[in-house]
Formats: C-alpha cells, structure tokens, sequence
C-alpha cells in the first residue's frame, strides 16, 4: 500500500485528511465472477464505500481514506474467497459480506456464505447471515423434537373471555386428544 497525501502541501494535517492508495492483484480467472456482467457489483461495492475503486485487467486500485481503502480490501478479499469456492457472487452477496464486516463480527463472511445446509437437486441453501449460520449450527449440535397431537374438534371445557378489572382475559378451549407422535431429529 503507497499513501499519498491530498492537501495542497503536500502534508497530511491528519488522520482524517490523510489519502491512500492500495492496489490488489487478482487471479485473472476472478475477475468476472468478482465484477459481475456490466460491471454490477463493482457498481455496488462503489456505493457502499468513500473510496474510489478502478479495475484494469486482473489489478484493483482502492483510493481514499485509510479507514474506507482497508474496509474495502476486506470487502474485497471475502467475495475473491469466496468465487476461489466457486460461489457465484450477486449484489445481496455485496451488501451481506459488507455488513458482516462493518459489523467488527470474528466470523469470515466467505465460511458463512459458502456454508452448505443442503443440497438437492441442483439447488443449495446456504445462511444469509452470521445469525442464521448460528442457528443451523444450533440444530447440527443439539436434538430436536416435534411433537403432534390429534383429537376431536369439540369443545371438553372454556375459561376466560372476562375481564379482570382492565384487563382482558382470552378465551381457552380445551380439547379431548387421541392420538400423539413425537418426531426427534438427531444428527448422527
């Protein structure tokens, strides 16, 4: 990274003033994934950042405040990993890997967007988020259980629907049941 200076001086009067530059060299073979068809997600990534970003050949120069140059490396750095997985990369992509990592969060956005849930039939669902990755791994570390019951639809008894001073109490059915099914799923 070479930092330059833009005041009229020649000196920087301080962090905020103070410009950089920095150039990433990418594998050629990314570079299309990595811009997207016409250009749009070097369009997204251009709004989302204060820093100016140009692209000639497989080299990214980022220009502008160190803080904005480095958030956009990172930025930058994820979506290459994650086309290096063969991830296909959109503008949701863009936007969820710039908000992981504005977030200051100790997960890389390309682990949590390559994660594969399930796979069928030429479709794959993977989390969106840092929180939905969490989740799933919740499921993958504990049981679940389902629990069904069925019965009669008439009515055995009904409490509430009164009011209790200024509140109002709902009304509760109560129903006989006949059968009941518990499903567990376990990973194994």
């Amino acid at each position: 990274m070479t930092e330059q200076s833009d005041s009229p001086s020649g000196i920087a009067t301080g962090p905020a003033a103070r410009t950089v530059r920095s150039g990433i060299e990418i594998a050629p073979e990314a570079v299309f994934p990595l811009l997207g068809s016409s250009d749009e997600y070097l369009r997204q990534l251009e709004k989302l950042f204060d820093a100016d970003i140009h692209v000639r050949g497989n080299s990214i120069t980022l220009t502008g405040k160190a803080a904005d140059v480095a958030l956009a490396e990172r930025v930058i750095e994820q979506l290459v990993s994650l086309v290096g997985r063969g991830q296909a990369i959109s503008t949701e992509t863009v936007r969820h890997t710039y908000s992981m990592l504005t977030q200051g969060l100790s997960e890389s956005p390309a682990e949590v967007l390559s994660l594969d849930i399930l796979s069928r039939r030429g479709k794959t669902i993977r989390p969106k988020t840092l929180n939905q990755k969490r989740y799933v791994d919740a499921i993958d570390a504990n049981t679940i259980v389902f629990e069904v019951m069925s019965g009669k639809e008439t009515t055995v008894s009904t409490t509430g629907n009164t009011k209790q001073g200024e509140e109002d109490i709902p009304e509760v059915k109560t129903y006989p049941f006949q059968g009941f099914q518990r499903g567990i799923l376990k990973r194994s």
